[in-house]
């Protein structure tokens, strides 16, 4: 599936990495479906939720998926469309004991999660570096109409940081105005495009 782009300076690096996606919702399921396109080592995915009908007006779902694991519908899709089958599905949250890879996208709908797996990437960040893989956390942070992306190396800890809040600090969506499909799409466009460019800058 890379044919189109197979002379991209990024694409050998990308290929060999190890990358750990957070959730499978909105933001992940699309960031999943876009990695695989790009063929990496493994793309391990965490999410315990199910698909639901609500989910396919903003999730990269269809009808028949309804029932089913997130984890598991989004390996179809990536199988179906990208050939692509080095998904380890993992339908459990994420906590601090998890795995990491030295790759990892931060997927989230709630603060909780978010911090518990930047705290997965600092505790292990050096480890990478010293095996001479630099790692790298993107954090996707969406809304109906915005979106934030956070793209955190080592030396950018500590000003991500200060972006970390309690979710009880979190505004408050309508339930029927929380998200878009063209705005799921677009933020995870811009992030696998964050990805590549660390990648073509290694």
């Amino acid at each position: 599936m890379t044919e189109r782009f197979k002379d991209a300076v990024w694409l050998p690096k990308a290929q060999s990495h190890y990358i750990t996606v957070g959730g499978a919702g909105g933001i992940g399921s699309v960031v999943t479906f876009l990695l695989s396109r790009i063929e990496p080592q493994q793309i391990a995915i965490y999410d315990d939720d199910t698909v639901d009908t609500i989910n396919l007006s903003n999730q990269l779902f269809c009808s028949r998926h309804v029932g089913l694991p997130k984890v598991s519908a989004v390996s179809s899709v990536c199988y179906d469309f990208s050939g692509y089958a080095k998904i380890l599905l993992l339908q459990e949250k994420l906590t601090s004991t998890s795995t990491t890879s030295e790759v990892m996208f931060s997927c989230f709908d709630n603060m909780e999660a978010r911090q518990t797996m930047f705290d997965l990437f600092v505790r292990d960040m050096d480890m990478y570096a010293n095996q001479g893989v630099e790692p790298i956390f993107i954090d996707g942070r969406l809304t109906a109409e915005q979106f934030y992306i956070y793209v955190v190396t080592r030396d950018k800890v500590d000003r991500y940081k200060e972006t970390l809040f309690p979710d009880s600090e979190a505004a408050m969506l309508p339930c029927g105005f929380k998200g878009t499909t063209h705005n799921s799409f677009m933020i995870a466009s811009k992030m696998v495009a964050a990805y590549t460019n660390f990648c073509a800058n290694l």
